[in-house]
């Protein structure tokens, strides 16, 4: 939180005299962050996927589970980045590409679901 606050108040300070750098120090911080709390949750997703493994869920639905997130995180963080300069259209095109990319992810797990339906009503 200390690295975001001291960021914003930089970026507002420069930004009245070099937008230019107030968008590379966003960019560079957002990505610091983001970098420390991956590093962070690490440990937690290995509990988290161990924990789902002893249970006897299959691994490939734990996979795309994490990569679900992944995009989600990432999406987010991008589309932010763009709002945050203004470029709202661009956001949601990013958030469009994500939801995309969702689908594309999860469609093995979507194939298994509509296998395990239809062989439960028929």
């Amino acid at each position: 939180m200390g690295i975001t606050l001291i960021t914003a108040v930089l970026v507002v300070l420069i930004k009245q005299y070099r937008p230019e750098m107030a968008l590379v120090l966003s960019v560079g911080a957002g990505a610091i962050i983001l970098l420390t709390i991956i590093l962070k949750a690490t440990p937690l997703l290995n509990s988290v996927t161990n924990l789902i493994k002893s249970v006897g869920i299959k691994e490939e639905y734990v996979s795309i589970m994490l990569k679900s997130l992944g995009v989600c995180y990432l999406t987010q963080f991008s589309s932010d980045i763009c709002n945050d300069f203004g470029q709202t259209s661009l956001g949601s095109k990013i958030e469009l590409g994500g939801k995309i990319m969702l689908g594309i992810i999860s469609l093995p797990m979507m194939v298994s679901l509509i296998s395990l339906v239809t062989k439960m009503i028929g």
